[in-house]
Formats: C-alpha cells, structure tokens, sequence
C-alpha cells in the first residue's frame, strides 16, 4: 500500500520542505454530452458514478438526466408512467477508453413515445440520486452491482393536469396555474433510501421498502472498505435545504439544524440493513459563512478515504471550486486544502458557470485510476432556469455535459524542496517488501533515501541500535555513517531505490522509518 501525504499522519519531521496540494488537470472538451430529448434540461453527475467492469473491460457511466421543453418541471411519460414534477433518470452510457462515450441504449424503460432509451429502472417515484458500486468481492454475481438510492413518492398520483409541478415545502408538492395561484397541494408520503442489486447494471432488482428514513437529496456515495469489512455510504442524511432564517450557514453550533448540508455517514454488513445516520463533516469557522457541502462522493484510494466535496453558498451568489477532504476511518475527516482541487474555468471554457445557487462543479463518485493517473469526473454548467441545452447556449454560451480532469498516480498532495535541500523524516511504518519504490519529480534535482530505525538512527549493513540492562549500546560504525541511496534522478512514476553496499531484506516485516533528502523535488508517495 503507499503511503500519502494527503495529511501528515505519515510525516514525523520537515526541514526545509513545503507541502504543496496539485490541482487537477481539466480535459479541454466534455467527453459526454446531451443527445436525447429526456437528457436536454440536464445531463449531471450528482454522486452519480463512474466505474470500471474488470470482466466486460469497457468503463460506466451512471448519470442523471432530465428532459422536457425548457420548463424546470417538465411532465414526462416514463416507462408508461405519468412522472410531473422535478423529476431525474438514472441513465447509462459507455467508453472503451473512458475519454469517449457513447449512450448505453436498452430497450428496458420507454420515454414519451420513444421505446429504446439508455434510463434504467432504478426508482419507484420522483426520482432522484441513485449511487452505484461495482462490488468486485461480493460472491453472488446477480449482486455484484449494488445501488443506493434516495426516492420520494407522493400520497397518491397526480393526474389531469398538465401544469408545471414546483416544490412548496420539503414535505410538500404544489401545482400552480399560470396567474400563480395553487390548484393541487399533495404531501409526500415517504422519502428515503432504496436498495437494489444488479449482474450487469442495467437490470435491476428493486429490495421492497426503505433502507432508512431520511432526507438525502444530493449526490449518495456507497462503497466497500476492505479494512473495517463493512459497506459504507455518505450523503446528505439531514433535513434538507435550509433557509436563512433556520440556519446559520456554515457553521456548526452543534445543533443538526444549524449546520447546512452536511456529510453524514452510515454503514452495513449486508448492504441491505444499515445504521442510523451519523454527522462526519460540516463547514466550520474557517469557511466562508455561507459555505455548505452539498455531497461528498468517496472513494477509497491506497487504503485512504478521499472526498471530494461539492461546495455551495447558498443563499450567496458564486460557487468554489471543489475541495478535497481525507480521512483514515470515515468518521474523523481532515480538509486537504481548503482550495479548488480542478484547474480553474475561464468564461471561453465549455463548463464555465454563472454564479449561481445550483452552478458549478458536481464530481462524480470514484475516482478511476490508471497506470499512470487518477481520473476525476464531474459535470457542470448546471443553473436554474437556463432552460433547455439549446437555451442555455444561447443564453450562457456554454454547454452541459460531462467533464474529465485527472492527476498523476498519487499527484494529490507532494513534499516538495526548492534549491536548498530539505530532509522528510518519516514516522515508523512495517517494510512489507525487501524493494523501496518512490512517485517523485526530481528532473532538475535529486531524492536520496536513508533507512532509519524507529528513532530516526540510521542502519548499516544489518547493524543496529542495540538496548541493555537500560543503558543504550550502539556499533560505533552505524554512528555519523550517512549510507544513503543512490540519489534518484528524473521524473518517475515509479522508481526503485538503490543502495551500492547495501539491501533491505534483513529488515522486511520490521518496523524502519525513512530519512529522505531533497532538493529542486516533489514527492508524491513512497511504498515497499
């Protein structure tokens, strides 16, 4: 497994060497967009996921769309289903290389009069945000696809009426006629999280009832932690929108009606009963006073969880960029960098925004790692009453679609020296394997490694630190003996570290700690 510096829980001592956080690269182009009439409204990823099927080799794409002509709450037929209201399809798309795409087209959900769609049948009423896992340790095949759903369905349908549906209160529905006036009031009857299982995806198998009662509007993030053996999912979990006068935005007094949307986490065994949801992270004091984290979606990556959180400052005008936040157990979270982890957009871009509530940046769940980069998915340009693509084109200039940034293997966060050498000092950690291997860009300087022990004292040759009758005794050799590595030169995804007189093999399964030297370097990760 290698070791970050996505925090500093690896890092014992820095000399002379900064912690610099890398954005990532944006894609010039969208790599999907719009192309069906249920999809012209929006074409989003909202916690919705990309994924890779290890025995198909072709990668996934679970979005959400919506269609309709230009009002935000179009009526649609959905599968012979009369949906109003503010409705989104779970659809599918997919990409051999995951640069080009194209929709997934079945013949399982008919929309209007259109019978081959790519929308799956994932949910029972107005549908919202279905996160999806590829199980790849989950025995039973017919569920190796797992979905997390949040739905809400109303007391009993809507019909006769061919107006615009808008949302009253979060319990409620209202239908207005053009002078504005309400002609149907209908509560929700329930709202919650689904569950459903999948072979390939596409046909799925719905779990009657709800996983748990709450409210969960934006984008959900299930996934399978190896260490803890459990399946866990973060989203929403709180009330819902809040307004100005309920909440004090962004911050958290302790009072889950003050704290905006949040990150709640909640966990399973089976995928099927789950926890009560808990609160892991909200805006705090340091943040701007109208932020609120709209969704995380999580991956694990390098046996570390990474969110990369959607960032809102409702009621405020203007959206940031989305930031990075870590955590070694899923409950106790730290913020990367309280800064855009993407490349800024520029007003020439295609997934420029307007500053806007519902403008901006929507990552997608699970980052996609390659041989040489992390992929990270998101889509954009999404505003209220922009109306159709078509209309937001001429109105904005921009497009909605899919967009694709990425990193180098590992390229979240480096240690970095400038031309004065600096020393990292690592904390103890087991040598699994008798090779050391270092991510670093030193093509205009060098890396040299020192192997320690776990006071940072350097071994040589086998020899070490010895401890008697409580007074310490050492090999006068081992003492003021550099015996660092070969220096390491270039830019390397991977580079193995070499000593001229000297191996690790005595010391694997053993506790070491590193003393790495820099200069004009970036390291990213280091692993044995």
């Amino acid at each position: 497994m290698r070791h970050l510096f996505l925090d500093n829980i690896n890092i014992a001592e820095l000399n002379n060497i900064q912690r610099i956080p890398h954005q990532a690269k944006r894609h010039p182009e969208p790599v999907f967009t719009p192309k069906y009439p249920w999809e012209t409204i929006r074409l989003q990823m909202y916690g919705n996921c990309i994924l890779f099927n290890k025995e198909t080799k072709r990668y996934q794409m679970f979005y959400l769309a919506c269609g309709g002509d230009g009002g935000h709450y179009p009526n649609h037929i959905v599968g012979g289903k009369r949906k109003v209201g503010h409705v989104t399809l779970p659809a599918l798309a997919e990409s051999k290389d995951g640069i080009h795409w194209e929709h997934y087209m079945t013949s399982t959900i008919s929309y209007n009069d259109i019978l081959v769609t790519n929308i799956l049948d994932l949910h029972e009423g107005q549908s919202f945000e279905a996160g999806i896992l590829y199980d790849e340790q989950e025995r039973d095949p017919s569920k190796r696809y797992k979905a997390f759903i949040w739905d809400q369905i109303f007391a009993r349908p809507v019909e006769g009426r061919e107006e615009h549906l808008r949302e009253g209160t979060k319990t409620e529905v209202n239908i207005f006629d053009d002078n504005n006036n309400i002609i149907y009031n209908e509560p929700y009857k329930e709202y919650g999280i689904r569950i459903a299982f999948s072979r390939d995806g596409i046909h799925w198998e719905k779990k009657p009832g709800w996983a748990i009662r709450c409210y969960s509007d934006t984008g959900q993030s299930p996934l399978y932690d190896p260490q803890s053996g459990q399946y866990v999912a973060f989203g929403r979990f709180n009330r819902g929108t809040f307004t100005s006068s309920d909440v004090t935005y962004g911050k958290n007094t302790g009072k889950e009606f003050n704290i905006g949307r949040s990150v709640g986490r909640v966990t399973s065994s089976d995928f099927i009963n789950w926890s009560q949801p808990e609160l892991v992270l909200s805006a705090d004091n340091e943040d701007p006073e109208s932020l609120q984290i709209n969704s995380m979606p999580t991956s694990i990556y390098e046996g570390v969880y990474l969110g990369i959180m959607e960032l809102d400052q409702r009621p405020l005008p203007g959206n940031l960029g989305p930031q990075l936040a870590t955590s070694r157990d899923g409950k106790h979270w730290t913020r990367v960098e309280r800064t855009s982890c993407i490349e800024a957009t520029s007003k020439n871009s295609w997934d420029y925004f307007e500053p806007c509530p519902e403008g901006g940046i929507r990552p997608a769940g699970q980052l996609i790692t390659t041989n040489d980069e992390v992929r990270f998915y998101y889509s954009a340009s999404y505003s209220s009453g922009a109306g159709t693509n078509e209309d937001r084109i001429k109105k904005t200039k921009h497009l909605i679609g899919v967009g694709m940034a990425s990193w180098r293997r590992d390229g979240f966060v480096s240690l970095s020296a400038g031309t004065s050498e600096g020393e990292i000092l690592t904390k103890p950690f087991i040598l699994k394997g008798p090779e050391l291997h270092l991510n670093l860009n030193a093509e205009k300087g060098y890396a040299k490694i020192q192997v320690c022990d776990m006071q940072g004292r350097p071994y040589l040759k086998g020899k070490s630190w010895e401890h008697n009758s409580g007074s310490e005794n050492f090999y006068a050799e081992s003492w003021n003996v550099s015996n660092y590595s070969n220096p390491i030169t270039g830019n390397h995804l991977d580079s193995k570290v070499i000593w001229d007189n000297d191996d690790l093999e005595h010391r694997v399964g053993k506790p070491i700690t590193l003393r790495i030297k820099l200069k004009n370097a970036d390291l990213y990760s280091f692993w044995s």
